[in-house]
């Protein structure tokens, strides 16, 4: 008596072949190749390059878009100038007035 196709009975082996040999080391893969590390290691070096000149980019942008130090240092004098003169103005005003007699 012949089977069919439908009504085959089926072995786990021959459903999924990498359960077999699931849960067992294999010696191949322990350890990747020279090759393999070699180019993780490059591959960390031009990001730790890139990382740094990002960095020096951004730093760059940002020393832009501050002000200088000299300009920053103008501006405070000016301020306080102004801030004394007002003073002085408002002090002229007030105390120069004629005393009645």
């Amino acid at each position: 008596m012949a089977q069919s196709a439908c009504c085959k009975p089926v072995s786990y082996l021959d459903v999924s072949p990498g359960i077999a040999t699931m849960g067992r080391k294999d010696a191949n893969n322990t350890h990747s190749a020279p090759v393999d590390t070699y180019r993780k290691q490059i591959g960390k070096h031009d990001y730790n390059k890139e990382k740094r000149k990002l960095k020096a980019a951004k730093a760059a942008a940002d020393l832009k878009k501050s002000s200088s130090p000299v300009k920053d240092t103008v501006m405070v004098l000016i301020t306080g100038l102004l801030l004394i003169g007002g003073l002085y103005v408002g002090l002229y005003w007030y105390l120069n007035k004629e005393l009645p007699r």
